[in-house]
C-alpha cells in the first residue's frame, strides 16, 4: 500500500530507496533519501467469520480494511456463496464447517472473531427458548472456542 505522498517522493526523485515488507500482520513501508528518513506502519487486522452465512460480517470487515483469516459455516448453500462473493478457492484460508466440532488450538490467530449465531431460539417470532435452544445454543461453542485460546492469540 503505497501513499499519495510517497508517490509523490518517488515521482520527484526525493526518494533512494523504497522496500515494502511485512511482519506478522504488519506492513512496513521505509523511505530514506539524503534529506530525510521515515517509517510508515500500517497494520493490518485479520478476523474469523463464525456462523459466516453469505459473508455480511466479512464484506463489512474487507471494506473496512481488515483481512480474512478464515470462517466457519455449516450450510452448504452459504458456503458455496461466501466463496463466490469472496472469490476464494478451496484452500485459502482457514475453514471448518461445524463449529461443534472446531478444536480452539486449529483456529488460526485473528485480532477479532465475528459470530452471527443463529438467533431463531431469542426471536420474539421464533421460540423464544432462549440460548438454551438447539440453535441458539451454539453461541457457547463459539465462547468455548474463545475460551479456548491461548492469550498470546487472542493479543
Amino acid at each position: 500500500m503505497k501513499t499519495p505522498e510517497l508517490y509523490t517522493l518517488l515521482l520527484s526523485g526525493a526518494a533512494k530507496r523504497v522496500e515494502d515488507y511485512s511482519v506478522n500482520n504488519l506492513q512496513y513501508t521505509d523511505c530514506v533519501s539524503s534529506l530525510f528518513c521515515w517509517k510508515e506502519v500500517i497494520i493490518i487486522l485479520k478476523f474469523i467469520d463464525f456462523f459466516a452465512g453469505a459473508g455480511g460480517f466479512s464484506v463489512a470487515l474487507k471494506q473496512a480494511g481488515f483481512e480474512l483469516a478464515g470462517f466457519c459455516e455449516i450450510d452448504k448453500f452459504a458456503v458455496r456463496s461466501y466463496m463466490a462473493i469472496h472469490d476464494l478457492q478451496e484452500g485459502d484460508i482457514w475453514y471448518e464447517k461445524d463449529i461443534r466440532t472446531v478444536k480452539p488450538e486449529n483456529v488460526p490467530h485473528a485480532d477479532i472473531y465475528t459470530a452471527g449465531f443463529p438467533c431463531q431460539d431469542v426471536s420474539v417470532c421464533g421460540a423464544k427458548i432462549g440460548l438454551s435452544g438447539a440453535r441458539s445454543g451454539l453461541y457457547y461453542e463459539f465462547i468455548r472456542i474463545i475460551k479456548g485460546k491461548k492469550e498470546k492469540d487472542l493479543k
